[in-house]
């Protein structure tokens, strides 16, 4: 009907059953016309895709639907500001539980969260460091001297195609987390401005 607006959680799981459509599809065809590489591809990409959806520690797609069934407001920011209250209160420094006001089933669901919250966040930063990066640096290191000591035009296109990809990937990335974070750097900058002026 014109005017209604679609089921959050249909448009929450849309993309998910993209996914899952484009891996069958992609495996029956693997299956009718023999193994083809771009076809295992398409699958794993697919299955990527999809399983990332349920790291329910960064804003995916299965977080919002975990959301909105537990009736959260904002899990993320929630969880967070719990996580830095209890980290405070370790540190033995006066702080306030930020969940002390909402309901009971809300502060349950928060708190379980936030146990997904650290444990998922320290392994992504545990695979970075150990893995991803290392990764990361040993393709630059490989690249760069192919592109600086060429001896294939091939192998030369190859290894500027990887620095650019890798470049444009982390300016991204870099984009991105300005964007989200920096109204509350400013605001904080702000902050420490203005108490440096009251003190004087």
């Amino acid at each position: 009907m014109a005017g209604r607006t679609a089921d959050p959680l249909t448009v929450y799981l849309a993309g998910m059953a993209m996914d899952a459509v484009s891996c069958s599809a992609a495996l029956v065809l693997s299956a009718v016309l023999g193994g083809h590489p771009v076809l295992s591809l398409i699958a794993l990409t697919s299955i990527t895709m999809l399983a990332t959806q349920f790291l329910v520690f960064m804003r995916t797609d299965v977080y919002f639907l975990l959301q909105d069934l537990t009736g959260c407001r904002n899990m993320y920011r929630d969880a967070s500001a719990y996580f830095r209250h209890l980290a405070l209160r370790a540190l033995a420094r006066p702080s306030r539980d930020p969940l002390a006001a909402l309901p009971r089933r809300e502060r349950r669901s928060l708190r379980g969260y936030t146990v997904l919250l650290v444990a998922g966040t320290t392994a992504c930063l545990g695979v970075a460091f150990t893995v991803t990066l290392p990764a990361t640096l040993t393709l630059l290191a490989q690249a760069t001297t192919a592109l600086t000591s060429p001896t294939d035009p091939l192998a030369t296109l190859d290894a500027a195609t990887v620095i650019l990809s890798i470049a444009a990937f982390q300016a991204l990335w870099a984009h991105t987390w300005w964007r989200r974070h920096a109204p509350r750097l400013r605001r904080a900058r702000l902050r420490r401005g203005a108490t440096q002026s009251g003190r004087k």
